[in-house]
């Protein structure tokens, strides 16, 4: 019996991951941080040439930390309220460290990097020629 409610709800939990395919896209993406947006029931997409700030212990400093929650809130109540997300990730696909796919979003028209960045809440990061070295410092205000 136990191994039977186990293996339920094992099927349970995986199931509709078991049924997504590469490509199916949240009505509504989930904002992660300001710059990871879960697009899909199997993928993560990190906002390319870009970096937001840390979240928790990864952050250099308190101020960091708090223009994370901020900017993820402003995200995500964005976002709910979007007609149109359409994930755009570069050819062919490329991904980060972590597995996630790089791209942007166009969200209702417009870029979501852009957008993101005249907001305060993400800064300009060009990765592929800089690396860490050019991370943008948040906590240098």
């Amino acid at each position: 019996m136990r191994v039977a409610l186990a293996s339920l709800a094992l099927f349970i939990v995986a199931a509709p991951n078991a049924l997504a395919k590469p490509g199916d896209h949240r009505p509504h993406p989930h904002v992660v941080d300001p710059d990871t947006i879960d697009v899909g029931l199997l993928e993560n997409l990190r906002i390319i040439g870009v970096d937001g700030p840390e979240k928790g212990w990864r952050a250099e400093c308190k101020a960091e930390r708090e223009l994370e929650v901020l900017g993820t809130a402003y995200a995500r109540e964005w976002l709910s309220k979007a007609k149109s997300v359409t994930p755009r990730p570069p050819e062919p696909k490329r991904t980060d460290r972590y597995g996630r796919y790089l791209g942007n979003l166009t969200v209702d028209g417009l870029d979501y990097a852009e957008a993101m960045i005249a907001a305060g809440y993400l800064h300009r990061w060009d990765y592929d020629n800089c690396g860490r070295a050019c991370k943008p410092d948040w906590c240098a205000d």
